[in-house]
């Protein structure tokens, strides 16, 4: 998503891209359909002592040190640049600060603090005091009425609706971009079999789907299933293993793809007819949007902004293997349903496009930028 948050403001705006390591441009073109390159922006990435420094502490694995060292260093940038921009959770870089939030990952931490302040106990200020001199709020400097002050986006209204609980805020949501363009194939040309994509990772849960589709073909369905991964970004070589034996206990049927290029990934899509997925609580669903504009029909859990690209129908939506099993089973047994389902995600997923979203997104730069230009004067 951040790539396309580039993609959208460096026409317009003169960028400046804080990064905790070195960017790979060409990575992020090729896995997100971008066309970034160095000339349009200027990059500044941590020293590699400091990286190497915060490596040694099991925090850095948490992310959670690394972003606290990039809020402070925003902040102290951010005097000569008009927006702050960051994209990822709640974060404090600043009154000029905007916070595209995918998930509110510190609101556990930011509710505690609270807690802990309004208590009267000694012992409860006692712990109020090492909430505040932790490591990570040291580096940062976070304050929660700074972090609260600036303006917020949600990536769909599962978050919104979080960020109201947690914190007071009415965040508008601003829908990530799905990348095409995406190809057409009729439906009767397409294979009576699923797709699902994603990192393997152990969220992702496609052993699960596996289950799923295996309990489906037990009931006369000669389903298979194409697995569209990547390896990048999971580092987890024990679920690694784990997977790997799941795909060859069903290599009859289960086929794997790994690392493909955005072009070629979408035109495999579309050659399925259905999708399916399996991460439980998504802050948005790229994947699952991604199938739904390549015309798939699409079942993902009841969880998560994966419900608001899918409309929130209940046909498409599982809690658990036996119901997702059920679920799936009733449409694939009628051509009726499957044509209005069709037509249904086809109207949603208008609302995912690359334009919408750059649109979308310089309007609001465009007004902040007004606003505090107003401020200041």
């Amino acid at each position: 998503m951040v790539a396309w948050v580039l993609q959208a403001l460096i026409e317009a705006h003169d960028v400046t891209v804080l990064t905790w390591s070195p960017a790979d441009l060409e990575g992020l073109n090729h896995y997100y359909g971008t066309t970034l390159n160095a000339r349009s922006f200027r990059l500044k990435h941590a020293p590699w002592t400091l990286r190497a420094a915060l490596q040694i502490d099991p925090g850095h694995r948490a992310r959670l040190y690394p972003q606290a060292m990039l809020w402070r260093w925003a902040r102290w940038l951010g005097r000569d640049h008009d927006i702050v921009f960051y994209a990822l959770g709640e974060c404090d870089i600043g009154a000029n600060g905007l916070q595209y939030v995918t998930y509110p990952w510190l609101a556990g931490r930011v509710r505690r603090l609270r807690q802990l302040a309004e208590a009267q106990s000694m012992a409860c200020r006692s712990r109020a005091v090492l909430e505040l001199i932790r490591p990570w709020r040291l580096m940062s400097g976070f304050r929660v009425e700074r972090m609260l002050a600036m303006r917020t986006l949600a990536t769909s209204e599962w978050t919104a609706a979080i960020l109201r609980r947690e914190y007071g805020i009415d965040a508008p949501v601003l829908y990530p971009p799905v990348p095409g363009p995406f190809p057409v194939t009729e439906w009767e040309q397409r294979r009576l079999g699923f797709v699902c994509v994603g990192r393997f990772a152990p969220e992702k849960r496609i052993d699960m789907i596996v289950t799923i589709l295996d309990r489906l073909r037990g009931l006369g369905h000669a389903v298979e299933l194409t697995v569209i991964g990547t390896r990048v970004n999971s580092r987890n070589p024990a679920y690694d293993a784990e997977l790997s034996q799941v795909f060859r206990e069903h290599r009859s049927w289960v086929h794997v793809v790994e690392d493909l290029p955005r072009g070629e990934m979408l035109a495999l899509i579309a050659e399925h007819r259905f999708g399916i997925h399996g991460h439980p609580c998504e802050h948005f669903g790229i994947a699952v949007a991604e199938m739904v504009k390549c015309g798939c029909i699409v079942f993902a859990p009841n969880d998560g902004g994966q419900v608001e690209i899918l409309g929130g129908d209940a046909r498409l939506l599982y809690d658990g293997v036996e119901d997702a099993v059920s679920r799936i089973d009733a449409v694939m047994r009628s051509d009726a349903i499957q044509r209005e389902l069709r037509g249904r995600l086809n109207q949603v997923g208008a609302q995912f496009g690359v334009e919408r979203f750059m649109d979308g997104l310089r309007a609001v730069v465009s007004e902040q930028i007004s606003v505090d230009g107003r401020e200041a004067a």
